[in-house]
């Protein structure tokens, strides 16, 4: 191959064979340098891919969280729409027990008023049938 890019390049041998060896090295050099620019690129390639795998994975995750997110949202919005509700009925509640402990005062007021009416009104009933005893008595 030496004596084919000789003749091609029709120049002495004596001088040309040293530059052929000088351009064999160059070519080395140069070959060496390719196998170590392909085994980079390969891994940049590989370092791209997985990058592009936990990117991928990192948008999966954010997503899921999102959507974790909105239901834990909407679950806190339910959760207090109860308790409002229940804030409101509470409310409601105590102020229908406040009625009904009003209601109940008043009706032992009436019931001691009547109690005490009765007293007097027996107390009135025994005079009047003394009373009425003593007349059948006269007669």
């Amino acid at each position: 191959s030496r004596r084919a890019v000789l003749g091609y390049l029709g120049v002495s041998a004596a001088h040309d064979s040293a530059r052929v060896i000088g351009l064999e090295q160059q070519l080395a050099s140069e070959r060496k340098r390719c196998v170590e620019q392909a085994v980079s690129i390969q891994r940049l390639e590989h370092q791209l891919s997985q990058q592009k795998f936990y990117t991928d994975q990192a948008e999966v995750l954010q997503e899921k969280y999102k959507r974790q997110a909105r239901r834990s949202e909407s679950l806190q919005e339910m959760v207090s729409e109860d308790l409002r509700k229940s804030r409101t009925r509470c409310s409601m509640m105590e102020l229908h027990a406040r009625e009904v402990q009003e209601m109940a005062c008043m009706t032992l007021e009436e019931l001691m008023t009547s109690k005490y009416e009765a007293k007097f009104e027996v107390v009135r009933l025994h005079a009047a049938l003394d009373e009425l005893r003593t007349m059948l008595q006269k007669e």
